[in-house]
């Protein structure tokens, strides 16, 4: 996302960006309730009245510290992480949520050590060893992993569709249309 955020900055220098993180719903009741535009949002039932365009797949991952026993493996099952505490975004983000079920799914509980607000601190505290984390593969980039491993997770479910919502196509002010066009180009 970055890349495509610095790829539309650099073809239109004169159109500012008001870029915030927020859990799916809440992106989508945003968008519906026109307080943005524009909204990325990991695919679920909404029940929001907008416009949604499908964008691209996404993979959550696995991170664990560095000396972490399953550091060393290259992929894991969920299953097999289950022993260990987690640090898990807060609670009624869908990452949240899909963990939990996942766990249910399994006859397990998610062993939760800790709850954040956000990708930043889950891999600030994953790398000071307060526990594993879930995350998507396209975030992990975006931070400094130098206290953390990834590890694949072979999880179906771990493969994410991401959509991209307006409120109305044909509403959007001329920078919003730019950056949509841009992003389902992208």
């Amino acid at each position: 996302m970055p890349g495509l955020i610095k790829s539309f900055m650099a073809l239109y220098p004169l159109i500012n960006i008001v870029l915030e993180e927020q859990q799916s719903l809440a992106i989508t009741k945003a968008v519906a309730e026109n307080r943005a535009e524009i909204g990325i949002f990991t695919r679920l039932p909404h029940g929001a009245d907008i416009e949604v365009f499908p964008f691209r797949t996404d993979r959550l991952v696995l991170i664990v510290p560095n000396d972490h026993p399953l550091a060393g493996r290259e992929s894991v099952r969920f299953s097999d992480t289950l022993d260990h505490e987690y640090v898990a975004l807060r609670s009624g983000t869908h990452l949240n949520f899909q963990l939990i079920k996942a766990a249910n799914d399994l006859g397990r509980s998610l062993r939760i050590r800790m709850e954040v607000a956000s990708y930043d601190a889950l891999s600030l505290m994953v790398q000071a060893g307060v526990g594993i984390g879930i995350m998507p593969e396209g975030s992990v980039g975006i931070y400094r992993m130098d206290g953390a491993k990834v590890v694949q997770l072979e999880e179906e479910w771990a493969s994410r569709e991401l959509n991209v919502c307006v409120r109305s196509r044909e509403g959007l002010s001329v920078a919003g249309a730019l950056f949509l066009r841009h992003v389902l180009a992208g």
